[in-house]
């Protein structure tokens, strides 16, 4: 329990800064910084710290119901993770949108849409790197490690002592081989037949007598 809640709470402040890093980089160029002195820095640097805490702070309830559901069914899906950081940059999106004054400049534009979108995804896949892919601990590991086991065969239900159908089966086709086979033996002959007669009428094996001679 206490891990998992400590995986939530480093996942959401790693993907609360990469969100912030995908937003200040769409307001200031990596160009512009590149360029930039000291003093431009050190603003982005106060940006960053302002914009990584109001996403720590709203991405939070959102963090705590996504991560608790990934925690208990062991969720560690790359997209569930992705969508997730989506929903939740179109969520604040829509809260920015609605807390505009009617007279002020509105920020719904392609490019402010695209900056969101693109935190939200980067702040998934951070989430995910850090907590996501290990969500459920050792029960997500064997709920992975499940299905590569190989499949039990009917001889691996056989319990030691029981009867199987397998050998059953097995004599079957032995006894039906032996049967066509003893079908196509040879038929007896006319001499046979006789004695075979001769035996089942006297009980005894016939004797042949010989004649005489005459003295």
């Amino acid at each position: 329990m206490f891990a998992a809640l400590f995986r939530m709470i480093i996942g959401l402040v790693i993907a609360a800064i990469v969100a912030g890093v995908t937003k200040i980089l769409f307001a200031l160029s990596p160009a512009e910084l590149v360029v930039a002195g000291q003093e431009r820095w050190l603003i982005a640097a106060a940006w960053l710290q302002d914009v990584a805490a109001v996403n720590a702070l709203f991405a939070a309830p959102f963090v705590l119901i996504f991560g608790t559901i990934a925690e208990i069914f062991a969720i560690r899906s790359f997209a569930y993770y992705a969508i997730g950081g989506v929903f939740v940059a179109l969520a604040g999106f829509a809260v920015l949108l609605a807390g505009e004054p009617p007279d002020a400049a509105t920020v719904a534009n392609s490019y402010a849409v695209a900056a969101y979108l693109s935190a939200g995804f980067l702040g998934g896949i951070a989430y995910w790197l850090v907590a996501g892919r290990y969500a459920g601990g050792r029960r997500g590991r064997r709920k992975r490690s499940a299905p590569d086991e190989a499949p039990a065969t009917d001889r691996d239900h056989v319990k030691p002592g029981a009867k199987s159908d397998i050998p059953v089966a097995a004599k079957s086709s032995e006894a039906a081989a032996s049967s066509s086979g003893s079908g196509r033996a040879k038929a007896p002959t006319p001499q046979g037949a006789r004695d075979a007669g001769t035996r089942s009428s006297t009980g005894s094996v016939p004797v042949t007598r010989t004649a005489a001679k005459p003295a």
